[in-house]
């Protein structure tokens, strides 16, 4: 998710001119006036179909909360593993059926005033499979409540919930 904290993997296999496997596949964008010192009149709202760059002022993150982000540790991990292509025009299908057939599991515990963090204790939230509504739902709600600002969950493949209106 991105500004979130970073899970350590042994290793990942990339085939030709693939991404790094979830890199930024979530994002907790905020819902509501776009702060004065990001606005920009060509800065497009977010459109699941066609993704664009938007600017990190927009989202729930280290470099918006700081001092949140400090006191939550994260674990995302998929758990199946959707098909790949090794054709580049196939990238429209892929996220459909990655939609379709992934999920993933995801917790969130509170860190210790020293930064460390026992994971072997209940998480805050989770787990949760953030390829379904129900689970982009629960880490929208647990975000907002952290945060103070009204945030949802969205990703690139597959419309967001609509329990949030923008």
């Amino acid at each position: 998710i991105k500004g979130l904290g970073s899970d350590p993997l042994p290793s990942v296999t990339l085939p030709d001119g693939a991404t790094f496997p979830d890199d930024r596949r979530f994002a907790l964008l905020k819902v509501g006036p776009i702060p004065a010192k990001v606005d920009d009149d060509d800065e497009p709202d977010f459109d699941p179909d066609r993704p664009a760059w938007i600017h990190k002022g927009r989202f729930v993150c280290a470099f918006t909360h700081p001092q949140l982000m400090s006191t939550l540790d994260t674990h995302y991990q998929t758990l199946d593993a959707p098909s790949t292509s090794n054709n580049a025009n196939d990238s429209a299908s892929d996220s459909a059926n990655t939609a379709a057939t992934a999920r993933s599991s995801f917790r969130v515990w509170q860190r210790e005033s020293d930064g460390s963090s026992d994971r072997s204790r209940a998480p805050l939230l989770g787990p949760i499979d953030l390829y379904s509504n129900d689970g982009r739902d629960a880490l929208s709600s647990f975000m907002s409540d952290s945060s103070g600002e009204e945030v949802r969950l969205v990703t690139a493949s597959s419309k967001p919930s609509n329990n949030v209106n923008s």
